[in-house]
């Protein structure tokens, strides 16, 4: 399968223009050891940087009815991207 390759800015634009429905990501952890895969909303931060953080509400701890469901995402460390059934590599 041929995936296209966008830059890390590019798939953060993607993000942020999702309009609420449901992306998934694979990043690196804190650490940098482990990719995790994550399906939720892209959220809207009062202070969005271009290359930093992002904010996710994560779909399986909605479901679960889990208290804290916010993930914080590197942008820097972005490897995947799938936004309105359009898959991604990011670089």
């Amino acid at each position: 399968e041929n995936m296209k390759t966008i830059s890390k800015t590019k798939a953060v634009e993607l993000a942020e223009n999702s309009k609420g429905k449901f992306i998934t990501v694979v990043y690196l952890t804190k650490d940098g050891s482990i990719e995790r895969k994550l399906n939720g909303q892209y959220l809207k931060s009062k202070n969005p940087s271009k290359l930093g953080y992002f904010l996710m509400k994560e779909a399986i701890k909605l479901k679960k009815g889990e208290e804290r469901p916010i993930r914080n995402i590197n942008a820097n460390t972005l490897k995947y991207i799938k936004v309105n059934k359009e898959e991604y590599k990011v670089r």
